[in-house]
């Protein structure tokens, strides 16, 4: 009994504590929740904005294509090499997308951008799988063992999202590398149009 009276007595006194608060303190947090609220909003409009913008970019197909290969964007070489595709409309670089070729599998990245900033880049990156009986990689099937998609906002992560290990480290570290070839590989181009 003293228990039910108990939880009665502080069922009530919470609603009263909220209630006796000043109108200040009640419109202060008012306020900062319809702050977040509206941070939240901005941001959400911002990812979708983002979106579409790529899926109008992946629609396209009047572009001016640049391919490199290797040594002519690769700082360092794998041993399955690798390719560069720059999608250029205007004369301004819209997508760019590099497949890296390794022993064991490869790394699709594709960068995209909007006004000359880098805005998104997904990445995959699949295992070719291993045959134990043959003792070899199949390299007509793979399984992927990462992807992840870096949504990015005047030259900040704002979204990252990823499954999986990526060779480049956890979600924050792959993402720092990301933006920063992305911006790199922007500048080649550029120079290489």
């Amino acid at each position: 009994m003293k228990k039910i009276a108990l939880f009665v007595c502080f069922s009530l006194y919470i609603p009263l504590m909220a209630w006796s608060q000043p109108e200040t303190a009640k419109g202060e947090e008012a306020q900062a929740d319809s702050i977040d609220l509206a941070e939240e909003e901005a941001l959400i409009e911002t990812l979708v904005e983002i979106q579409n913008h790529c899926r109008m970019l992946d629609r396209r197909f009047d572009y001016q294509i640049v391919s490199l290969l290797n040594e002519e964007f690769m700082q360092q070489m794998t041993d399955g090499g690798g390719q560069l595709t720059a999608y250029l409309y205007d004369g301004e670089v819209h997508k760019i997308e590099t497949l890296i070729y390794l022993s064991n599998g490869r790394i699709t990245r594709m960068y995209y951008y909007r006004d000359d900033m880098l805005v998104l880049v997904r990445e995959k990156e699949e295992h070719y799988l291993y045959d134990a009986d043959t003792n070899q990689f199949n390299y007509a099937q793979t399984e992927v063992a990462h992807a992840g998609e870096f949504t990015i906002y005047e030259g900040n992560i704002i979204m990252a999202e990823s499954f999986g290990v990526s060779e480049l480290g956890d979600k924050q570290d792959a993402a720092d590398v990301l933006l920063n070839l992305g911006q790199r590989y922007q500048r080649i181009v550029e120079v290489e149009k």
